[in-house]
């Protein structure tokens, strides 16, 4: 019984895993050669919740230069938005069961954790390669 179990969750991991990661391919496809909508969001995120942050396309790459004190810093692009920790949550949160209140509850919850816990590992990067 543990068994089938163990292997009920595994594929219900990988399953889930392998079709949200591939839609958000499929979207960032829709984006060519333009910054993503989570990409954006994380950049002007980082912007708005911290004094002297600024941004700019990049020309050089597909993402936004984020500017710290009028001076270039760290470029941000897809992987910096964490939908790859994201997935990974949500293909978790799938596969271990629970009552659909929990994952109404607990998601978002999590998801906005997630974001702010990126925007402030992107604004301690920069503080290290500024100083």
């Amino acid at each position: 019984m543990l068994q089938n179990k163990a292997i009920q969750f595994v594929l219900i991991f990988t399953l889930s895993y392998l079709v949200l990661n591939g839609f958000y391919q499929l979207m960032l496809g829709l984006y060519e050669s333009n910054i993503d909508i989570f990409t954006r969001l994380t950049t002007t995120s980082v912007c708005t919740l911290f004094e002297n942050f600024d941004y700019r396309p990049s020309l050089l790459q597909v993402g936004d230069v984020l500017i710290y004190k009028n001076k270039k810093i760290i470029n941000i692009t897809e992987g910096c938005n964490g939908i790859a920790i994201t997935i990974i949550l949500i293909s978790f949160c799938l596969a271990y069961k629970s009552h659909w209140k929990n994952y109404l509850f607990f998601l978002p919850l999590s998801i906005f954790f997630l974001h702010l816990i990126n925007i402030i590992r992107i604004y301690w990067l920069v503080l290290i390669k500024y100083n």
